[in-house]
């Protein structure tokens, strides 16, 4: 469960972390029904459903991506 009291705790997180809680916030306050990631060889794509239709987002930065499995395994 994502639970911060503040802004300072989602900033404590490892960058990773920190991006995958971002972007899990964002999917919710815009009341996503889906959030997929794609992981593929050349990075990763995001997406997420809103009212049926899926919206690609910005793909994660390339300093994060490698890090990026690890913390949606986690």
């Amino acid at each position: 469960m994502l639970t911060y009291e503040s802004a300072d705790q989602l900033l404590t997180e490892p960058d990773a972390r920190r991006y995958l809680h971002v972007i899990i916030l964002n999917a919710l306050r815009d009341k996503a029904s889906q959030l997929e990631i794609r992981f593929g060889e050349d990075g990763g794509l995001l997406y997420y459903r809103i009212d049926g239709r899926d919206w690609e987002l910005t793909p994660p930065p390339d300093e994060i991506y490698p890090l990026l499995k690890d913390a949606v395994r986690a």
